[in-house]
Protein backbone atom coordinates (compact mmCIF):
# COMPACT_ATOMS: atom_id res chain seq x y z
CA UNK A 1 0.00 0.00 0.00
CA UNK A 2 1.57 3.25 -0.80
CA UNK A 3 2.23 5.66 1.85
CA UNK A 4 1.35 9.67 0.80
CA UNK A 5 3.17 12.00 3.75
CA UNK A 6 5.59 15.17 4.53
CA UNK A 7 7.77 15.95 6.92
CA UNK A 8 7.05 17.86 9.47
CA UNK A 9 8.88 20.49 9.27
CA UNK A 10 8.43 21.27 5.25
CA UNK A 11 4.83 21.77 4.55
CA UNK A 12 3.47 21.96 1.13
CA UNK A 13 3.06 24.60 -1.23
CA UNK A 14 -0.94 24.31 -1.37
CA UNK A 15 -2.81 21.18 0.91
CA UNK A 16 -3.68 19.33 -2.23
CA UNK A 17 -0.84 17.05 -2.39
CA UNK A 18 2.00 15.73 -0.08
CA UNK A 19 5.72 16.07 -1.00
CA UNK A 20 6.55 12.23 -0.45
CA UNK A 21 4.94 8.99 -1.87
CA UNK A 22 6.24 5.71 -0.48
CA UNK A 23 5.13 2.78 -2.74
CA UNK A 24 6.20 -1.33 -2.00
CA UNK A 25 8.20 -2.59 -4.94
CA UNK A 26 9.07 -6.04 -2.69
CA UNK A 27 8.96 -7.45 0.55
CA UNK A 28 12.48 -5.27 0.98
CA UNK A 29 12.38 -2.08 -1.43
CA UNK A 30 10.29 0.93 -1.92
CA UNK A 31 9.87 3.59 -4.60
CA UNK A 32 10.31 6.78 -2.91
CA UNK A 33 8.70 9.62 -5.53
CA UNK A 34 9.09 13.19 -4.43
CA UNK A 35 6.56 16.04 -5.41
CA UNK A 36 8.46 18.85 -7.43
CA UNK A 37 10.51 20.84 -5.26
CA UNK A 38 10.92 24.48 -5.58
CA UNK A 39 13.08 27.22 -4.14
CA UNK A 40 10.65 28.50 -1.48
CA UNK A 41 12.10 28.30 1.94
CA UNK A 42 9.43 26.30 3.94
CA UNK A 43 11.40 28.37 7.49
CA UNK A 44 10.72 32.14 6.04
CA UNK A 45 7.51 30.75 3.74
CA UNK A 46 9.80 33.16 1.32
CA UNK A 47 10.97 32.62 -2.66
CA UNK A 48 14.09 34.39 -3.19
CA UNK A 49 14.03 36.11 -6.28
CA UNK A 50 17.83 34.25 -7.64
CA UNK A 51 17.32 31.54 -10.09
CA UNK A 52 20.90 30.38 -8.29
CA UNK A 53 19.16 31.00 -4.77
CA UNK A 54 16.13 28.94 -5.51
CA UNK A 55 18.25 25.72 -6.81
CA UNK A 56 19.88 25.57 -3.76
CA UNK A 57 17.07 25.81 -2.05
CA UNK A 58 15.34 23.34 -3.92
CA UNK A 59 17.85 20.76 -3.47
CA UNK A 60 17.91 21.49 0.45
CA UNK A 61 13.93 20.69 0.19
CA UNK A 62 14.72 17.48 -1.86
CA UNK A 63 17.68 15.91 1.40
CA UNK A 64 14.24 16.94 4.13
CA UNK A 65 12.30 14.89 1.70
CA UNK A 66 14.91 12.40 1.37
CA UNK A 67 15.63 12.01 4.94
CA UNK A 68 11.89 12.03 5.65
CA UNK A 69 11.52 8.68 3.37
CA UNK A 70 14.55 7.07 4.67
CA UNK A 71 16.43 7.42 1.41
CA UNK A 72 19.96 8.73 0.48
CA UNK A 73 21.07 10.79 -2.50
CA UNK A 74 22.34 7.53 -3.73
CA UNK A 75 19.02 5.54 -4.25
CA UNK A 76 17.91 8.32 -6.50
CA UNK A 77 17.29 7.10 -9.99
CA UNK A 78 15.82 10.02 -11.95
CA UNK A 79 15.27 13.86 -11.88
CA UNK A 80 13.52 16.22 -13.69
CA UNK A 81 14.46 19.62 -13.74
CA UNK A 82 12.18 22.42 -14.63
CA UNK A 83 13.58 25.84 -15.79
CA UNK A 84 11.61 28.99 -15.96
CA UNK A 85 13.67 31.14 -19.02
CA UNK A 86 15.97 28.32 -19.86
CA UNK A 87 17.86 30.38 -22.78
CA UNK A 88 19.01 32.95 -20.44
CA UNK A 89 19.20 30.49 -16.96
CA UNK A 90 22.62 30.43 -15.66
CA UNK A 91 23.33 26.94 -16.80
CA UNK A 92 26.94 26.56 -15.45
CA UNK A 93 25.65 28.06 -12.45
CA UNK A 94 22.88 25.14 -11.64
CA UNK A 95 24.85 22.00 -13.31
CA UNK A 96 27.76 23.04 -10.60
CA UNK A 97 25.52 23.47 -7.97
CA UNK A 98 23.66 20.18 -8.87
CA UNK A 99 27.00 18.26 -9.22
CA UNK A 100 28.37 19.05 -6.02
CA UNK A 101 24.93 18.68 -4.24
CA UNK A 102 24.49 15.10 -5.56
CA UNK A 103 28.36 14.04 -4.66
CA UNK A 104 29.21 12.57 -7.61
CA UNK A 105 26.43 10.35 -8.25
CA UNK A 106 24.80 10.72 -12.01
CA UNK A 107 21.45 9.36 -12.00
CA UNK A 108 19.44 10.17 -15.86
CA UNK A 109 18.21 13.47 -15.41
CA UNK A 110 15.79 15.51 -17.50
CA UNK A 111 15.84 19.36 -18.08
CA UNK A 112 12.55 21.15 -19.51
CA UNK A 113 12.23 24.63 -19.95
CA UNK A 114 9.07 25.93 -19.13
CA UNK A 115 6.70 28.87 -19.38
CA UNK A 116 5.79 28.93 -15.72
CA UNK A 117 6.06 26.91 -12.68
CA UNK A 118 2.87 27.54 -9.68
CA UNK A 119 3.64 31.71 -9.38
CA UNK A 120 5.82 33.94 -10.89
CA UNK A 121 7.94 34.09 -8.28
CA UNK A 122 9.36 30.56 -9.34
CA UNK A 123 11.78 30.19 -11.45
CA UNK A 124 12.82 26.01 -10.50
CA UNK A 125 11.63 22.93 -9.59
CA UNK A 126 12.94 19.10 -9.49
CA UNK A 127 11.29 16.27 -9.14
CA UNK A 128 12.91 12.86 -8.16
CA UNK A 129 12.31 9.22 -7.87
CA UNK A 130 14.19 7.07 -5.91
CA UNK A 131 14.53 2.94 -4.48
CA UNK A 132 15.42 2.73 -1.50
CA UNK A 133 16.07 -1.40 -0.56
CA UNK A 134 16.95 -3.49 2.95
Amino acid sequence: MTNVFSPENHPTFHPSYSHISSTPLGPTSRLITLAGQIGRDSTTNTTPSSFLEQVDIALKNVKTCLDAAGAKKTDIILTRQYIVGIEGHDYKGRVERYRAWMEGHAPPSTLIGVAGLATKEMLYEIEVMAVVSG
